[in-house]
């Protein structure tokens, strides 16, 4: 009879403390628009010793829409002047990761890429996170959080 009532108490007590399973990431919807991707955050190319801006701290406001026809829209505002270049956009898959990839017809100094191209490509992190990818080649880590 101990046993029985030691072997229950066990089990409450594990039961108790197992782990909820994670709630299921929300699937991105990229058949939504418009869609607008605002930049949220950006980390200098020294990645493990520079602060993290947000906000008005940030030194540009930079924001891409995406259009039901595969257009696309890029905008920065700095120093109180905004540029905007258009462009085509398609989501691409590579080793089961998601990501949102930009052309533009020509280069322009508003391509944040490694290369003289005029394509941008972005990681989908989330369904409300994209992320620029020229990190890797020591610039800027900036992140982008979907508005629209």
């Amino acid at each position: 009879m101990k046993n029985l009532l030691l072997l229950t108490v066990l089990v409450v007590i594990l039961s108790a403390c197992k782990k909820d399973a994670e709630p299921e990431m929300a699937k991105f919807d990229s058949d939504k628009f418009p869609q607008k991707w605002q930049l949220y955050s950006a980390q200098g190319r020294s990645i493990a010793n520079s602060p993290i801006l947000k906000g008005s701290d940030l030194n540009m406001q930079e924001f891409y829409i995406l259009y039901a026809d595969g257009t696309a829209s890029k905008t920065r505002e700095a120093n109180g002047t905004a540029k905007t270049i258009q462009g085509k956009f398609r989501f691409t898959e590579v080793d089961s990761q998601k990501f949102l990839e930009v052309t533009y017809e020509t280069r322009s100094e508003l391509v944040d890429n490694c290369y003289a191209t005029p394509v941008e490509q972005l990681y989908v992190k989330s369904n409300s996170e994209i992320q620029g990818i020229t990190a890797m080649c020591d610039r800027a880590h900036l992140v982008y959080s979907r508005t629209e």
